[in-house]
């Protein structure tokens, strides 16, 4: 990263609602997007059994009385518009923050697995090379970087791939969702063993995105693999 980065990320104004010397997101915003305090990422249980990980919420929290729309939380914004508008300021932020709050939890070992990390390597969600190409980068994959080389766990991003371009996923309702992912992912065959991996995305909605990676990494030769995602979108799994 060049000086210039550093410089803005050590001193930077907050992505979101740009308060000074507040980067990379300022504790109002945290607070406001449901991120804890410490180094301790929520946690939730899909219905398909899969772990998954999360910074904070997507979605700000709403009383059940309450008549507005649902309205995004500061991180969201922030990841709005890095993926969406290619703010990469707001990306290197986001990145940082994903960072500083997983990696104790992604190297710490399992019980029993002596001095190793509880990961042998970290994989983002691809996207297609239709959707790279117009993106011009992989929010997940910036995610996934960052966090492995602060947690110093292999970095494998070619060890998944989407090979056809399909509907976007935030179009979508959840039946339509589960459907568009099936089949939507290839695996390389894995090195062997051990091979637990920790699969990264930005968002987790339902969770269909996640769960057929998982299923084709699985078939693949992966022993485990969990998630963490920079962002819950559903809040009626939200769980800590």
């Amino acid at each position: 990263m060049s000086a210039r980065w550093l410089e803005r990320l050590t001193a930077g104004p907050c992505p979101s609602c740009a308060a000074s010397a507040c980067a990379p997101l300022c504790r109002t915003c945290r607070v406001d997007s449901g991120i804890a305090d410490g180094l301790h990422p929520g946690t939730i249980v899909l219905e398909n059994a899969l772990n998954v990980a999360y910074l904070g919420l997507y979605w700000c929290r709403l009383p059940e009385d309450s008549t507005r729309r649902r309205e995004p939380t500061p991180l969201a914004c922030s990841l709005q518009r890095f993926k969406f508008s290619g703010d990469r300021y707001a990306g290197h932020c986001l990145a940082r923050l994903f960072a500083e709050v997983l990696f104790t939890w992604a190297a710490q070992p399992h019980h029993g697995a002596g001095t190793r990390s509880r990961y042998d390597a970290i994989v983002p969600i691809p996207l297609s090379n239709a959707g790279l190409s117009a993106r011009r980068f992989n929010q997940s994959a910036w995610l996934a970087r960052r966090l492995a080389r602060r947690a110093r766990i292999a970095y494998h991003p070619g060890w998944l791939r989407r090979p056809d371009r399909r509907e976007p996923q935030h179009r979508l309702g959840a039946a339509a969702r589960r459907a568009n992912m099936h089949g939507a992912f290839e695996a390389r065959r894995l090195p062997l063993p051990p091979r637990r991996i920790l699969l990264i995305d930005d968002v987790c909605t339902t969770g269909s995105t996640l769960a057929e990676a998982v299923r084709v990494l699985m078939n693949a030769g992966a022993q485990t693999v969990d998630a963490a995602v920079l962002a819950l979108a559903d809040s009626a799994n939200e769980g800590r």
